[in-house]
């Protein structure tokens, strides 16, 4: 029995996954040159099968050839495209290109990002090597960064978990009203202006001895809210937004028909916030007056 070594043809790989028109229409020429080479057994030419599935909300789906003429179905120009299953066939060789929306994708271990497969057969033949290293060379230029992949999928369920403490510490701080040491003193100054006003008498004088010694010691009652814990509220909204930023990405999206627009605002969103998070971070270490101005205009 002759021996062979038959190499893998099936990929799967990490989003997230934001593809541009230009890289669906780069697949749709790959998936189109597909060619077996080969006749078939009764010596006619093999016969070619190309089909693409998009998937859609609300359970829909829409059948064509290719993301090009997909893209001129006037009945979808409103749609935003949730996923695809992309496969060519010619003879006993085939190709499949897969992109399942997290919905499709129901996996026992609760995964929420899309499934993106890469599947060529028969694994043995030269043919298929030659459609699979196209496809994955493909893959591979709209694969998102390792960085990218770590940050917005894989510790996604520790951001949310941790999402909730500093919007917890917002509330609590905003929510609470006992008054803190300034209001406490401005509220005795206001009663001693009050006795004052009204005159100092017999029935009033315990009253005004407790305002003066109050005033005079710098006295807090306890259950006053301390200054101190107003002093981080600008770092807590810092980490609401970074934690907020990082927990509510986006894990796919295609520059199809309405999902142009949306993937143009992903990407300006994504762009601007690879900046400003680290500006900020830096800046709360390293300029901490901007931050000063911060809580003083958050107090008022």
């Amino acid at each position: 029995m002759a021996q062979e070594l038959v190499y893998t043809t099936t990929l799967r790989l990490h989003g997230p996954w934001l593809l541009e028109t230009k890289q669906l229409l780069a697949l749709d020429e790959i998936m189109g040159q597909i060619r077996s080479g080969e006749p078939a057994a009764d010596g006619y030419a093999p016969a070619n099968k190309k089909s693409l599935t998009i998937f859609l909300s609300k359970e829909r789906e829409l059948e064509s050839s290719s993301f090009k003429e997909a893209m001129t179905h006037i009945a979808s120009q409103n749609e935003v495209a949730k996923g695809f299953e992309y496969f060519a066939q010619v003879g006993i060789t085939s190709a499949l290109v897969r992109l399942i929306p997290p919905k499709k994708n129901k996996k026992s271990d609760g995964e929420e990002e899309p499934f993106f497969e890469i599947k060529v057969r028969p694994p043995s033949r030269s043919t298929s090597y030659e459609i699979f290293g196209e496809l994955k060379s493909w893959a591979d230029s709209v694969e998102a960064p390792l960085w990218r992949q770590w940050m917005l999928l894989e510790l996604r369920p520790l951001f949310r978990v941790a999402f909730a403490f500093p919007v917890m510490i917002l509330l609590l701080t905003f929510l609470n009203t006992s008054p803190g040491p300034t209001e406490y003193k401005e509220a005795l100054k206001q009663q001693a202006r009050t006795l004052l006003h009204d005159g100092i008498n017999q029935q009033n004088q315990t009253k005004a001895l407790e305002l003066v010694l109050a005033l005079e010691s710098d006295y807090i009652p306890p259950g006053t809210k301390p200054q101190q814990a107003r002093k981080p509220i600008a770092g807590y909204l810092i980490a609401v937004y970074v934690l907020g930023f990082l927990s509510f990405t986006p894990t796919h999206c295609m520059a199809i028909w309405a999902g142009k627009s949306r993937l143009r605002w992903w990407n300006w969103w994504l762009n601007f916030n690879t900046v400003t998070i680290p500006t900020l971070l830096l800046a709360r270490y390293f300029v901490p007056q901007l931050f000063s101005i911060l809580e003083a205009s958050l107090r008022h």
